[in-house]
């Protein structure tokens, strides 16, 4: 979760809170929610979102999908987590769909 805060005398007062694991977003002025939560646009998900692999990293991701190394090696040789490569995979094929 992501909270960027205004604060005025130590007090915060107002709060953009992007939830990137629900998918939402929610403004909050002087602790009360204004706006949302409501699911983050497209501009939203690229802005805060994580970012593209690298080359190195999509040819990791792409050496564990054909499985010619293991998804632990991919990951350890990129520095992600397993899941972080899996997840990575996952995108590929619900953006070639």
């Amino acid at each position: 979760m992501i909270r960027n805060e205004t604060f005025r005398d130590g007090i915060c007062i107002q709060a953009e809170v992007i939830d990137l694991e629900a998918g939402t977003y929610a403004f909050e002025k002087d602790g009360v929610t204004v706006e949302g939560p409501r699911p983050l646009t497209v501009d939203e998900v690229r802005r805060y979102g994580p970012q593209p692999l690298d080359a190195v990293g999509a040819l990791a991701t792409l050496l564990a999908v054909q499985q010619v190394v293991s998804v632990q090696d991919a990951a350890n040789a990129v520095g992600l987590s397993e899941q972080d490569l899996v997840n990575e995979a996952l995108a590929w094929g619900a953006a070639s769909q």
